[in-house]
């Protein structure tokens, strides 16, 4: 899971049936604070990625 939360773009959401069960991703961007919600099917692990705040210039 790599959520890239760009421009205006303030939730996203989507799923994926693998052999193994669904894999759903779900993110929210408001008031300055970002929430992801993820599912895996039992058994199975993923890699999680968080994206950072950006660094002011």
């Amino acid at each position: 899971m790599d959520p890239r939360p760009v421009g205006g773009l303030t939730r996203a959401e989507g799923s994926y049936h693998t052999p193994y069960g669904v894999v759903s991703a779900r993110w929210v961007r408001e008031k300055g604070r970002f929430r992801l919600d993820v599912e895996l099917p039992p058994n199975t692990t993923a890699q999680v990625r968080v994206p950072a705040a950006a660094r002011p210039k």
